[in-house]
Formats: structure tokens, sequence, C-alpha cells
């Protein structure tokens, strides 16, 4: 698959699960990595009407890849994410926030705890956000990527 056929599978929810462009994402890392860096940076500067429409999906996509990828340079962009107000990220996210958002961030973590603690501290922070930031304490932990302490 093109790019262009792997991006406009992942664009939007058409109803099936887009295994082939997945599948090919992965194979083309190096490429579509900066494309997805900037289709969150993109969705997190306009999150308000990106939560209006019920379909897209490329974000979550490109959250779900760059967290595959273990891409560090998206750490503060889904610290971003976890900082939208309201009820925004569960908009933009659903159950990914609530099921799968600890994990990922664990896996973009640049080493740098500092971010993870204030979204963790900040009471502004939705508290699903909040206790995802925790479990990716936990993951962080159990792969010793921190000590215990």
């Amino acid at each position: 698959m093109e790019i262009t056929e792997i991006l406009f599978e992942l664009e939007r929810n058409r109803g099936y699960f887009p295994e082939k462009a997945v599948r090919a994402a992965m194979e083309l890392r190096a490429e579509l990595t900066p494309r997805f860096l900037e289709i969150l940076r993109d969705t997190i500067a306009d999150a308000s009407r990106m939560a209006e429409d019920g379909d897209s999906m490329g974000h979550v996509y490109a959250m779900y890849m760059l967290a595959t990828f273990r891409e560090t340079s998206a750490y503060p962009l889904f610290i971003q994410f976890g900082r939208l107000p309201g009820e925004l990220p569960h908009d933009l996210g659903g159950d990914m926030v609530t099921e799968a958002f600890g994990r990922m961030l664990a896996s973009v973590f640049d080493g740098d705890l500092g971010p993870i603690e204030s979204l963790i501290e900040d009471p502004e922070v939705d508290e699903y956000v909040r206790g995802a930031a925790l479990r990716s304490l936990l993951v962080l932990v159990a792969n010793d990527r921190l000590s215990r302490d």
C-alpha cells in the first residue's frame, strides 16, 4: 500500500478494522512517523472541532502506531492530549483513555518523569487521564524503565 492509501484508510471510521493499512504502516514506520506526529499535533490544536466529528479516527490510529513504535518524540504530544480540557480526551479517544492510554504513555516515555507527575498531580486534568498516568508508572516499573523507589 502507498502512504496516501494507508492514511486514507486510517483517517475515518469505515466500519471495519483496516488490518491491511495497519500492517503496511508497520512496514513504513520511518516514512509514517512524521505524518502520525503531525496528525496528533493537528488534532490537539483543533481538538474541539475534531471532537464534533465522530468518525475521525486518524489521531487514534496515530497514537496507537506511535506507541507501538515506542516513538519518544510523541511523548510531549501524549501529555498535551492528556491535558485537553473537560471531556475532550474522551470525546477524541473514547475507551482508549481508560483502557490503553497508560500503556501508550509508558511506551512513548522519554525518560523525563516530570510531565507524567504533573498530569497525576493536576486536579484540573480529567480523573481518568490522571489514573492512566498513574498506571503508566506501573508499566514503567514492571518493564524496568523506572525503579520502584
